[in-house]
């Protein structure tokens, strides 16, 4: 048999797996101590893959292992191409740690992925992980943490985790790492007395008072609060910890939500009028959020009016397109069927004074009121390949040759600079486009006066002919 490097490959693997069954379990240690005592990459692997074997004994243990590892690939910072290796190295101590938590050995799932956790965190700070592949490590341990809660755990268990999470999380503060709520989080998942509470309590109230003047930081402080104050102190007092915080945007939009739920739309309207005025300088954008809950309000209580007002504000403010809700459906609904026509051309000219005569509004009614005439002339007035190609499916079967002169001007325009091939062929299937209409005659004269005008660029004419060549375009 020739040899070749696919057959060699697999005389060698058959030879290896030949020597392993000959080797006596001793000849075998003998061989594993000897390549631990020369190889400290190896002597990491069979730590982290065989863990499970020895007791837990505690974070710090595994800590000790994880730093091994890290150091095996720095001892300073982790370059992007280390990352990938370290992240490799450290993925069997996170599969332990799944499988422990799998197999319901929970102080051992524990003490790994806290190891995992607290190093990896620390080695973010000095690596370069723009790939994402050690803060994956890192995920995959928190998800191992956050199962924690939802397990059977014994009372001894939970108390050792509980206390341990709060202690460690003291440290990072004192570390200045006033980010990190993940243990305070899981903390609070697993408190149960009330000296545990209060504790909880404390770290809490620490943060708001020594928080920075920053809206966003205040705003997630407040919200980490009225989560432990729902898990200690019941959803009644989280109610009214939102409520006497409803700056706060998610606090308010829950009140609001949940006025809605009870019937209180009286509280719901004042809520929401209050976030209209509180954020029509400062958050513009969240004000449509309010006008929405608004509008909801009055479809709801059916108070015509002003659903029909709220309506259209929505719809102008959207431009029309990507809504969650049909506004302009909504108008129609509300409006009587004689008064439509009039209701829709003064629309109309509101989208022209007042919104700078907005393209998408403007196609959007016309399309809608299968205006098509006025929407053509509306491609007329700001044309684009894109523009056209969304009218086509509208104006095709009445306008065909008006269509394809517009797309014959954009490639006119488009191939007046020069460009790339990708940008050649991009523009050159609209060719085909012009043919399907029914335009091949002006869509040659083009082609023949681009390659007149521009002899030199190859790759565009090469594009022009492979868009023209097929006859059954």
């Amino acid at each position: 048999m020739k040899l070749t490097l696919e057959n060699f490959y697999s005389c060698v693997d058959e030879v290896i797996e030949t020597i392993l069954n000959k080797l006596t379990p001793e000849e075998m240690k003998k061989l594993l101590r000897q390549q631990c005592a020369q190889d400290a990459s190896f002597r990491q692997t069979l730590l982290a893959r065989y863990a499970s074997l020895m007791p837990p004994v505690s974070p710090g243990y595994y800590r000790r292992q994880i730093k091994e590892i890290i150091h095996s690939f720095s001892d300073g910072y982790i370059s992007y191409s280390e990352s990938f290796a370290l992240a490799r190295a450290l993925g069997p101590i996170q599969e332990q740690a799944a499988a422990e938590m799998e197999k319901g050995n929970y102080r051992a799932a524990f003490y790994i992925a806290a190891a995992l956790y607290e190093e990896v965190t620390e080695i973010l700070l000095y690596s370069d992980d723009s790939s994402g592949s050690i803060s994956g490590i890192l995920d995959l341990a928190c998800e191992t943490l956050n199962e924690l809660p939802g397990k059977d755990l014994p009372g001894e268990l939970r108390e050792e985790i509980f206390e341990y999470l709060l202690t460690a999380y003291r440290n990072i503060q004192q570390q200045g790492w006033d980010w990190d709520f993940v243990y305070l989080y899981l903390a609070m998942s697993l408190m149960r007395t009330g000296e545990e509470k209060e504790q909880i309590r404390e770290q809490v109230n620490a943060l708001q008072r020594n928080s920075r003047d920053s809206a966003w930081e205040k705003e997630n402080l407040q919200e980490l609060a009225c989560d432990f104050i729902r898990q200690a102190d019941g959803e009644e007092a989280a109610l009214n910890y939102m409520e006497a915080n409803a700056d706060n945007y998610s606090f308010r939009k829950q009140l609001v939500r949940q006025a809605m739920q009870v019937g209180d739309y009286t509280k719901a309207l004042r809520l929401i009028r209050e976030g209209v005025a509180r954020d029509q300088k400062e958050a513009p954008g969240l004000v449509t959020t309010w006008r929405k809950y608004e509008w909801q309000v009055y479809r709801e209580t059916g108070d015509t009016e002003n659903s029909l007002r709220l309506a259209r504000w929505l719809f102008l403010d959207s431009s029309g397109w990507q809504q969650e809700q049909d506004y302009y459906e909504a108008m129609k609904e509300l409006v009587p069927a004689a008064d439509w026509e009039e209701y829709v051309n003064g629309l109309i000219r509101e989208v022209q004074t007042q919104h700078k005569s907005d393209y998408e509004l403007l196609s959007t009614i016309y399309i809608r009121e299968e205006r098509w005439e006025a929407l053509l002339q509306q491609v007329y007035t700001w044309p684009s390949f894109y523009r056209i190609e969304a009218a086509e499916k509208y104006l095709a079967a009445i306008y065909p040759l008006p269509l394809a002169r517009l797309y014959g001007e954009c490639i006119l325009a488009a191939l007046h600079s020069t460009g790339d091939r990708s940008h050649y062929k991009q523009v050159c299937g609209y060719f085909r486009r012009m043919i399907r209409l029914g335009a091949r005659e002006q869509a040659q004269q083009i082609a023949d006066e681009l390659k007149k005008n521009y002899p030199r660029r190859k790759a565009m004419i090469e594009e022009i002919n492979n868009s023209l060549k097929n006859k059954s375009v």
